[in-house]
């Protein structure tokens, strides 16, 4: 997937700890109202799951993704490794 065009509306790295997790939860909030968000996993290994409703992936680095964060999800990371990712929420983007 390629975003062609949009604006950067927020953008963070955010690291979760070894052998701990983000609880389920769902995003909220005026400005992701409004945007769509994406991570790109920076640092990261095949025992960090990202759970989205009932499914489960490994988000592989280097790769973009689309995130549903309006749907329950959550973050298990189950390796003794930082999980690092780049998050941005991008407001008008185009597929």
């Amino acid at each position: 997937m390629a975003v062609t065009h949009g604006y950067f509306v927020r953008a963070m790295i955010v690291k979760l700890l070894p052998n701990s997790e983000v609880l389920p939860h769902v995003d909220s909030g005026i400005v992701l109202e409004k945007t769509r968000r994406f991570h790109l996993p920076i640092k990261t290994n095949s025992n960090v799951k990202f759970y989205s409703e009932q499914n489960e992936f490994y988000l592989k680095p280097n790769f973009w993704y689309e995130l549903q964060n309006k749907k329950v999800h959550s973050v298990k990371n189950n390796s003794d490794e930082d999980r690092i990712h780049l998050i941005c929420d991008i407001y008008n983007a185009k597929l």
